[in-house]
């Protein structure tokens, strides 16, 4: 009978009677040293840490992937806002009611939104919510950046819905925007920094 080779904190073996091996390392286990999430995979705590922090690695270069695209995205946005002002920028509008006209029914009142420049389709999570509940999706929307440097759906739904349901916009996916953005430059001249793909 095998016994578990894990190592405790002392640097000794722990020997006891081993209840299966890690279907990554083969290495015999106890019920002490598996990790609890994986019973069915069996996985040894050891590899099951080891696995935790190749994942913890591979976060943290993505989450500095993210911040150097934010920083160049935030550069590139400066320089496109000193060099074209507002050429370029598009009127926008909100549907924020009806009101009724004589001989003509329901007409549409709408709201004046802060113009953007636009920059093509970016995925959103588009939340749906409604007295029923809310509803989440990814969807690609035609997305502008106004002269603040807000990120906005170009045609934004009506402020008002039918029975209290409202649409909302977060969460653009920034390589996609980004991308927008370096077209939004080379279109108006704009030089690219040697970095930017």
């Amino acid at each position: 009978m095998s016994t578990c080779v894990a190592v405790l904190r002392s640097g000794d073996e722990c020997g006891i009677a081993a209840i299966g091996r890690c279907t990554r390392c083969e290495r015999p286990y106890c019920p002490s040293h598996i990790d609890p999430d994986r019973l069915v995979y069996a996985v040894c705590g050891r590899c099951q840490a080891d696995a935790t922090q190749r994942q913890e690695a591979e976060t943290e270069r993505g989450l500095e992937q993210l911040r150097a695209v934010r920083v160049n995205f935030n550069s590139l946005f400066d320089k496109i806002r000193r060099q074209i002002g507002t050429q370029g920028q598009v009127e926008r509008q909100i549907q924020v009611g009806e009101r009724k006209v004589l001989l003509r029914g329901y007409v549409p009142t709408y709201r004046t939104l802060p113009a953007a420049w636009p920059i093509g389709l970016v995925k959103w999570l588009v939340v749906e919510s409604s007295p029923d509940g809310a509803q989440t999706k990814t969807q690609a929307v035609e997305t502008g950046i106004t002269s603040a440097g807000e990120l906005v759906p170009m045609r934004p739904p009506t402020s008002y819905g039918l029975r209290g349901s409202t649409t909302s916009h977060v969460d653009p996916d920034l390589a996609m925007t980004y991308r927008g953005l370096l077209q939004l430059a080379r279109e108006n001249g704009i030089a690219l920094p040697p970095s930017a793909t």
